[in-house]
């Protein structure tokens, strides 16, 4: 996909349940395998680009292990960062090098996919930044919103 170091190309047309597409959803893929992907939301491309390359290719073995159905360690995945206030969609993380990759999942025509909307490139500690939480959910809830429409 243009413009986003990294991004490939899906193997499929998909849209979600509410018919968006991965266009609509303005993402573009960083993995598949499976049944399984994982999209990038465009407006923080930037984000996954200021990454290393050592980290990228971190973050995508972790990216395809997900995708493939290997139980994650806590060190690579945390599954319960907590629920969006508005929508109730439960806000997950990838975890490398004290980086914190956030997303949600959806299902697009059967294909489980993690759609990432937001990153903590700057961690020092283990615990989760609050304020990129909130963030977090905010557009994870602004998605949503757009998603029901």
């Amino acid at each position: 996909m243009k413009g986003v170091k990294g991004a490939i190309n899906s193997r499929w047309s998909m849209s979600d349940d509410n018919g968006d597409s991965i266009d609509d959803l303005n993402c573009v893929s960083l993995e598949v395998s499976g049944r399984s992907q994982v999209l990038l939301w465009r407006p923080i491309a930037k984000a996954w680009e200021e990454l290393e390359n050592r980290q990228q290719g971190r973050f995508r073995r972790i990216m395809q292990m997900w995708c493939q159905g290997h139980k994650l360690t806590q060190e690579m995945f945390n599954g319960n960062e907590g629920r969006s206030p508005v929508c109730n969609v439960m806000l997950q993380a990838f975890k490398a090098f004290k980086i914190r990759i956030y997303g949600f999942v959806i299902n697009i025509d059967n294909i489980r996919s993690f759609i990432v909307i937001d990153m903590d490139l700057a961690k020092k500690q283990d615990k989760a930044d609050q304020g990129i939480l909130k963030r977090a959910y905010t557009r994870l809830d602004e998605m949503s919103k757009k998603r029901k429409k």
